[in-house]
């Protein structure tokens, strides 16, 4: 009986080591599973498949000319250049309407009509990246992300689109800015141009915002 007894008594301490090591690993586990949920939460809430959902909506716009219905929607049928029309489309159809827009004068909140303020009863998509601190110049050096909102000014003339992706610099070349743009020669289209362009006035760097 003694003998039955040790042995008993040999299994329950080897239950309890190993219970001990069950209740080390589910304590390491929700530790681990706590730390992960932390550095979610606390990323950029714009950083990742956000931009890429916002590129991926540009993209389906390519060869889409003007009057055709779809383009008449970037504008919500309004006869204007549409450039700023058709970003502000993107970002609303991609679930993340831009800060600013207003339902007077016949437009929906989510359409940003301007590129620069050349019209005080227009709001524009500068001077809203400007107020909510989320505009980089180019003077800054900023390299610009997908999905970013690149803006042209020059001579009186502004144009902006969607930044796709950038083209690394060589030592032949610096770095290239690949667009979609809306109203590029009367359609949806891509472009490139050096980051250096004097065209390029600067970039609105939507993934700053925390409201997303």
């Amino acid at each position: 009986m003694k003998k039955s007894k040790t042995k008993v008594t040999n299994g329950a301490n080897v239950f309890k080591k190993y219970k001990k090591i069950f209740i080390c690993l589910a304590v390491l586990i929700v530790a681990i599973g706590g730390f992960v949920a932390l550095k979610l939460s606390m990323a950029a809430p714009f950083d990742g498949w956000q931009r890429l959902r916002v590129v991926n909506v540009a993209t389906q716009q390519i060869g889409h000319r003007e009057w055709d219905p779809q383009v008449l929607a970037y504008s919500e049928n309004n006869n204007e250049n549409w450039c700023a029309d058709f970003v502000s489309w993107v970002y609303a159809t991609a679930g993340y309407p831009l800060p600013g827009g207003s339902v007077a004068y016949k437009r929906s909140a989510w359409r940003i009509p301007r590129v620069y303020n050349r019209d005080p009863s227009a709001p524009n998509l500068r001077d809203i990246f400007i107020f909510t601190g989320t505009y980089k110049t180019k003077e800054s050096g900023y390299v610009p992300a997908p999905g970013d909102v690149i803006i042209f000014a020059r001579a009186g003339v502004s144009h902006t689109g969607i930044v796709e992706n950038t083209t690394p610099a060589s030592k032949s070349s610096p770095v290239i800015v690949n667009t979609i743009e809306g109203n590029t020669a009367n359609q949806v289209a891509r472009r490139s141009y050096s980051i250096n362009d004097a065209k390029i006035d600067g970039y609105g760097t939507i993934i700053d915002l925390k409201r997303w």
